[in-house]
């Protein structure tokens, strides 16, 4: 994983937004490649969404067993 953060690590010196980002892995038609930024910012993504709605869970049902909330997640 520690090329994943480190691609991410060197993209944000180059470019001020995440927008950016993506924006110049798609002009250089190189966002759907493997170890892309705008791919592995998509991959966080869908990371942080899966984590939010685990705790979501969690929150709504304190009873509810982890695995119940990962499997509703």
């Amino acid at each position: 994983m520690g090329g994943k953060v480190e691609s991410l690590k060197k993209a944000a010196h180059q470019h001020s937004t995440l927008t950016a980002v993506v924006a110049a892995d798609v002009k250089a038609n190189t966002a759907t490649s493997k170890g892309s930024c705008a791919r592995n910012l998509h991959r966080l993504m869908l990371v942080i969404t899966f984590v939010r709605l685990m705790l979501s869970n969690l929150l709504d049902n304190p009873s509810m067993q982890l695995k119940d909330a990962l499997w509703m997640a």
